[in-house]
């Protein structure tokens, strides 16, 4: 059986995101801001012998290797592929060190945070003309502040401080019972 080829092009665009701590309001975040200098869009022309997102997948996976060598790992590659009639994305961690949370459902620019502090909720954002990212990470707050909220380019998303949690240990290793 001969199987049929096609020629497809496609735009391909590669961003390398690095890890970077910074400082929001009262909240510090592990977070990802942009490394222009590993950035691409190019043009790439693919033949196709079997099933599209085979294909894409295997290009993706050997592209990934090669930009791991010049990225620091725990660096979060997004590729995005596109061409007549589809449109493929791609997002992973070069390395993970299973230390962090999940922050946002996908990689996505932040806008904002509200501080939900002393029954008061406040917002802050990024410093002018800095362009952050959130996925995973760490967040760290002060005791008093009962949620954070991440306002993205993909929307918005709720972490609440496990406070009740570690209250509760406390009374358990105590010996204390709030339960009657």
């Amino acid at each position: 059986m001969n199987e049929e080829q096609r020629q497809l092009i496609m735009v391909w665009s590669i961003r390398v995101l690095e890890p970077k701590l910074i400082s929001i309001g009262p909240v510090v975040l592990k977070c990802y801001v942009n490394k222009p200098e590993l950035e691409k869009i190019y043009e790439k022309t693919l033949s196709v012998k079997e099933n599209l997102f085979e294909t894409i997948s295997k290009e993706v996976i050997k592209t990934k290797k090669e930009i791991s060598k010049k990225a620091k790992s725990n660096s979060l590659i997004l590729i995005e592929v596109s061409g007549k009639g589809f449109a493929y994305k791609h997002g992973g961690k070069i390395e993970d060190t299973g230390e962090e949370k999940l922050l946002f459902p996908a990689p996505s620019k932040l806008i904002k945070i509200g501080v939900y502090q002393k029954g008061k909720l406040s917002w802050f954002k990024p410093k002018k003309g800095e362009e952050i990212y959130v996925y995973e990470g760490i967040i760290d707050v002060p005791e008093d502040v009962d949620f954070v909220v991440i306002d993205t380019d993909n929307g918005s998303h709720v972490l609440v401080v496990e406070k009740i949690m570690q209250s509760e240990e406390k009374n358990e290793e105590t010996g204390n019972s709030q339960k009657q």
